[in-house]
């Protein structure tokens, strides 16, 4: 079993050092690979010894076809994509499983808990738990909120996706609504795996924050 890891860097060579580091500290026992493109060319590239570590330079006006040529790259039987201003936990490789199609993870995003507060954050959180989560990734997505949605919510198998390209800003929820087909296998996390903050400045995932001159 193999995992992809793949980091997009852009503009941002210190939070990149953050997002890598986060897997390097905490590698599984399992074989997994970490892919990397830059950009930007702005990165100091870091290796270790213990997993491969590959660095592309591959540019494009379309977003979505960097994300693309990193999935297209991919040689581990599953994904995951790693935002390089977000960064994983300790727990994040302890609670996966690698024999369902889907693992969906929740998380607290840096701001929610600035609007609303860290404790109000958390019980936002705990009612999203409350959802009718029964292995079933269908019924699953019609319940989530899909505004709060981020991409490193999921890890999924490659070969059940094709890939959404377009210059649209709600392809991470495309690619989640391809994943959650019939049959697909799915199991829901309920722990803070990762977090996603916004300290890049010009955070794809949000709009509001978004000062990305790729996105149309």
């Amino acid at each position: 079993m193999k995992l992809s890891i793949l980091i997009l860097t852009h503009n941002r060579p210190k939070l990149f050092i953050r997002a890598i580091n986060s897997v390097l500290s905490n590698l599984p026992e399992y074989d997994i690979e970490i892919i990397v493109n830059n950009d930007t060319n702005d990165i100091d590239e870091i290796y270790d010894d213990r997993v491969s570590i590959q660095y592309h330079y591959y540019q494009h006006d379309d977003l979505s076809r960097v994300y693309k040529y990193l999935f297209d790259l991919a040689t581990g039987e599953y994904i995951y994509y790693l935002e390089d201003d977000d960064y994983i936990k300790s727990n994040f490789f302890g609670h996966l499983d690698l024999t369902v199609d889907v693992n969906y993870m929740e998380y607290i995003s840096e701001p929610t808990i600035e609007r609303i507060g860290p404790l109000a954050a958390y019980k936002k959180l705990s009612t999203n738990r409350k959802i009718n989560h029964n292995n079933e990734a269908r019924k699953f997505i019609q319940q989530f909120d899909d505004e709060e949605f981020q991409l490193g919510q999921i890890l999924f198998r490659k070969e059940q996706i094709k890939f959404p390209t377009g210059n649209n800003i709600h392809n991470d929820v495309v690619l989640f609504e391809r994943l959650a087909k019939d049959g697909c296998s799915f199991k829901y996390i309920d722990k803070q795996t990762w977090v996603q903050t916004t300290t890049g400045k010009n955070n794809i995932s949000f709009p509001n924050f978004n000062k990305d001159e790729r996105f149309c």
